[in-house]
């Protein structure tokens, strides 16, 4: 009954907002001719804050913001949007277009480190998909960032934070922005050149120039009618053009933090100490590589069927062609219309269109190693291979022989492209029916498709279909699936001839092949929104000069999702899902005290909203509380309390996922021969598995475990589950904003956080099941285990999100801005005005756990295996601008800071630090900490006329290189390109004329 009751009173309060706001502008219109009788309040600026709906003026936020305005975007480049937001302490960077191989298309943004999907973003108020690349940059005139919970305002999604991009709707004349920018570096790291010279690998140019990338946009608009009315549009095109792996000195070759065999008579050691850098596996073996009865051979280079002593001179080194930079083309558009009937009604049409093309590459050599046991029959070996393969002993010869071989594709460049087309559509009325009520009424509309597509994909049982074809060719010289297989052919591997084409183009038909999925997201939102003061009514605090505001919306959203996969992607299994939300919602805002004694102002904000979801049997509630105090007009004290929450979509309405014939870690078989793990005890494998399904094991040959304990185990399934409740977030924030009268220009601001989420939605790491199952005995990792009955192979293991986790995330943002005004100059000389800032923020915890019983793991100065990227205890921007007195010509410098931190492998915490591992003394001395860095900018504004503007800047001034790492810790550019400069300098040079 409670429920219900809930349910009725949010739909109630629903209906009624919805049809009191759409019939105000009705009233609006019959009143048309007594609006003269009332106030023009064009004149009173009203104060429209992100993070609340109530619009009175002097409103200011009790929740800490940070603004960035156009300039900013301008000195840190307007095809770059995304660059320029990761600069923010508070926003994990994003990659933007800095990616391998597969390529990313969404530019999305991650408060707090919290995930994208628990970042809501607007676009002047309003929802629109978390993709920083849909928004023009000339277009944005400023960009709120409003950290920590606010789902009391917006609903669903604003757990870490809300971002608003406020854009530039009005135009009169013509305005043309142009940028071209490149990246430079000089390739002069030695110890890297030297590495790739002694490893045989080409050396990038002394100097790299390149990686261009043109921005153009030009918006034109027109008053009309008196000014009542405005018509605006834009059209908009970017281009990025790509950057390889092997232009770069310190990416030219995967690093390894050991040294690799294969280079002469090196033989490397038992234990691997994780203390010499070297270029990783980049060579091309164009004649083969065979290890037949303990000997190395490869095939005559004159194409016949002979094996022949391996030569490592014939290696040949390939160059690292991925892309360190996508290759992008952007096309954008847009409308705008605004028509003021009065200030009783308002009419606003915005329209963006964006659409986007992203390339990446592959261009690797694939290679994957397979044991098989060829039959001696096999009519494609020629007499020499198989007296090799098949020796003859006492007279017997055997019916099969080992052979363990490299397979590759010659030239099998792997491409991939990603393209997706947004149109975001907002159409709002808005006005103010009297003094005391404003009212805002919208219905928007975003739809995106995304296509990413890929040649040269190997599917899932690649390995058995090749080791099928192999082992499976007889006398007759066909193949056929063995007994129990689940390939539908058996396509021969002729590996015996070199012809430069590898098994052959009808082999590699049957084992890789070109995919695409696509991806349409639809969302609908109607807000309905009414506001005002309630002073009218007297209700006003008896000690306070402003009367109660208030505002009352209500909402409704409908989001449908579909997806599929064709090709060597049909495994992507396409669905359909839909979920719609009726929300209302209502804020309220309580002067206590004003201009009293050591009370400035004191006020209260608080806010409550019901969410009654499709896909939900309970009504979700959320509220805020907000407190401010402003003891005198220096300082003002804020704090709040939010309850926030969201709501799965892809989570919850996505497919299943099946990837049958994957691998996963089982020392509960035995490993193969040679391998440095013992294989546990059935004491140590006692959980969910009987004796008998341990002894099974012991021979087992078909389950085909390697040296590193990985077996042929089954199906991963992972993809949504139904059954997924909201998650819940309680936000705290408390602060102190110091803007001293007797210190002109100064403002800073210090703001404690802490987030703490439940039921967080959560997909199970596979790779950590078998050692949070048998090492530490967490029951929840076993029970994902599902073995056959009877052989205790591993059939399926599920690893669907679940509600199972928990974050909490705790930190103190600080900043401070003041502006140096020398109006007399110095001794007579005119210097114009300096103005300073800092945006910083110190990262005091943050707590994980990825399902309730397992351990909970803190990353904070740490990055590696577990943590991933670093999580930094401090990162800030501070900036120093100079407006010169001569032409208004500007200089400015950005100082950009990365703190220190420790690989997660070294931590002294069991639950974070790496099991130490039989063959590696998991010992990083190479690798120990990632050191601090600092980054330098600097941007140069000229007015060249009233009307034109150049801008010149330069990003990593001093071309600082990334700290460098490499396997087994990760590989992408040999460090973490999202937060240290990859790519060297970025120069830049724009343009902004307005006609």
């Amino acid at each position: 009954m409670q429920i219900r009751k809930h349910r009725r009173s949010a739909m109630l309060a629903f209906t009624g907002l919805i049809s009191l706001a759409v019939a105000v502008p009705a009233l609006a219109q019959q009143a048309k001719e007594d609006e003269t009788k009332v106030k023009d309040k064009s004149e009173i600026e009203t104060v429209v804050v992100t993070g609340t709906r109530i619009k009175r003026p002097n409103l200011t936020s009790n929740s800490p913001i940070t603004v960035i305005d156009s300039e900013y975007l301008q000195n840190r480049g307007l095809g770059r949007i995304e660059d320029a937001i990761s600069t923010l302490p508070q926003v994990h960077p994003m990659m933007g277009m800095k990616t391998s191989g597969e390529t990313v298309g969404a530019h999305e943004i991650n408060m707090r480190r919290l995930g994208a999907g628990r970042t809501l973003t607007l676009i002047n108020g309003v929802r629109t998909i978390n993709d920083v690349g849909t928004i023009p940059g000339s277009l944005i005139e400023r960009v709120d960032i409003l950290t920590g919970g606010a789902s009391a305002v917006y609903g669903s999604d604003a757990i870490g934070g809300v971002v608003n991009f406020i854009t530039k709707t009005r135009f009169n004349g013509v305005t043309v922005d142009a940028e071209v920018s490149a990246q430079q570096h000089e390739n002069d790291n030695q110890f890297m050149l030297d590495l790739l010279q002694k490893r045989g690998y080409a050396t990038p140019k002394k100097t790299f120039f390149g990686g261009e990338q043109y921005y153009f946009n030009v918006t034109a608009g027109t008053d009309f009618n008196q000014g009542k009315g405005n018509i605006s549009g834009f059209l908009g095109y970017k281009e990025t053009t790509p950057i390889q792996w092997s232009e770069i000195d310190h990416a030219a070759c995967r690093l390894n933090m050991n040294q690799q065999s294969g280079y002469g008579n090196y033989t490397p050691p038992t234990q691997l100490k994780n203390d010499t850098f070297d270029c990783n596996f980049t060579e091309y073996r164009p004649y083969g590589w065979f290890s037949v009865n303990g000997s190395e051979y490869q095939l005559a280079k004159d194409g016949s069927k002979t094996w022949v002593p391996f030569n490592e001179n014939d290696l040949q080194r390939a160059p690292i062609e991925d892309y360190m930079q996508r290759s992008d083309q952007v096309y954008r558009g847009g409308l705008f219309f605004n028509y003021k009937f009065s200030e009783r009604l308002k009419l606003n049409l915005n329209v963006l269109y964006t659409e986007n093309e992203t390339k990446s590459q592959a261009r690797r050599i694939p290679v994957d190693y397979v044991e098989v046991e060829v039959q001696c029959a096999n009519s494609l070996l020629s007499a020499q291979q198989r007296s090799l393969l098949c020796p003859t002993t006492g007279g017997v010869t055997p019916t099969t022989g080992m052979l363990y071989t490299a397979i590759w594709r010659p030239q099998a460049d792997q491409d991939f492209s990603f393209g997706a087309r947004t149109l975001n559509a907002q159409l709002g009325i808005s006005g103010r029916f009297s003094d005391e009520l404003n009212y805002n009424v919208s219905y928007a509309r975003y739809t995106r498709d995304d296509v990413y597509e890929s040649n040269h994909i190997f599917i899932g049982n690649f390995q058995n279909r090749v080791a099928e074809g192999i082992e499976g060719v007889g006398a007759s010289g066909t193949c056929a699936p063995p007994s129990g297989s689940t390939n539908t052919q058996c396509v021969p591997g002729n590996i015996y001839s070199y012809d430069g084409k590898g098994l052959g183009d009808a082999a590699y038909a049957y084992y890789d092949e070109a995919g695409q999925t696509k991806t349409t997201r639809e969302n609908e939102i109607f807000v309905a929104t009414i506001s005002g003061e309630l002073g009218k009514f007297g209700l006003k605090s008896p000690w306070a000069n402003d009367p109660v505001a208030y505002a009352l919306s209500g909402e409704y959203r409908k989001d449908t999702v579909t997806t599929g996969g064709t090709g060597g992607y049909s495994w992507f299994v396409a669905y359909t899902g839909t979920q719609d939300v009726k929300e209302a919602a209502v804020e309220i805002d309580i002067p206590l005290i004003q201009d009293k004694p050591f009370i400035r102002d004191l006020t209260l904000n608080g806010g409550y909203r019901l969410s009654d979801y499709s896909t939900h049997d309970r009504v979700v509630k959320t509220w805020k509380a907000e407190l401010s105090w402003q003891p005198t007009n220096d300082v003002r004290f804020r704090a709040s309390v939010n309850e926030a929450f969201r709501v799965a979509e892809k989570e919850r309405l996505e497919g299943i996922h099946e990837y049958p014939d994957s691998r996963f870690l089982d020392f509960c078989a035995p490993p193969a021969a040679g391998s440095v793990y013992t294989r546990y005890t059935y004491e140590q494998c006692s959980i969910n598995m009987t004796q008998a399904q341990y002894n099974a094991l012991t021979n087992d040959p078909g389950y085909r475990c390697d040296t590193a304990g990985f077996c042929n185990t089954g199906t991963l399934v992972n993809g949504g589950r139904q059954d997924l409740k909201p998650e819940t977030a309680r936000s705290y924030t408390a602060g102190v904003v110091f803007r001293p009268t007797f210190w002109r220009d100064f403002t800073a601001t210090a703001d404690w956080y802490s987030i703490d989420i439940t039921n967080a939605f959560e997909w199970v790491r596979a790779d950590q099941i078998f050692t949070q199952c048998y090492d530490n005995k967490i029951t929840t990792y076993c029970d994902l285990y599902k073995r056959n009955a009877t052989s205790g192979r591993i059939e399926t293991v599920d690893a669907r999100w679940v509600n199972a986790g928990m974050t909490k995330t705790k930190g103190v943002d600080i900043s401070a801005n003041y502006t140096l005004r020398l109006p007399e100059g110095i001794n007579g000389v005119k210097v114009g005005s300096f103005s300073f800032g800092l945006n910083g923020t110190r990262t005091l915890s943050n707590q994980r756990k990825y399902i309730a019983s397992a351990p909970t793991i803190s990353c904070v100065g740490y990055f590696g295996s577990t943590c991933g990227d670093p999580w930094t205890k401090w990162r800030h921007t501070a900036t120093l601008n100079w407006l010169t007195p001569w032409e208004d010509i500007s200089v400015g410098l950005n100082w950009r800071y990365v703190g220190e931190t420790k690989n997660d492998r070294l931590s002294p915490d069991k639950a974070l630090a790496a099991k130490p591992n039989p063959g590696n003394t998991n010992l990083f001395p190479l690798a120990e900490k990632m050191p601090a860095r600092s980054y330098f900018d600097l941007a140069v504004r000229v007015p060249v006329t009233r009307k034109v503007e150049v801008r010149f800047n330069v990003q990593n001034l001093l071309d600082t290189e990334p700290p460098l790492l490499g396997e087994p810790i990760g590989n992408t550019f040999n460090t973490y390109p999202s937060f240290y400069d990859a790519l060297g300098r970025t120069l830049r040079v724009g343009m902004t004329a307005k006609f």
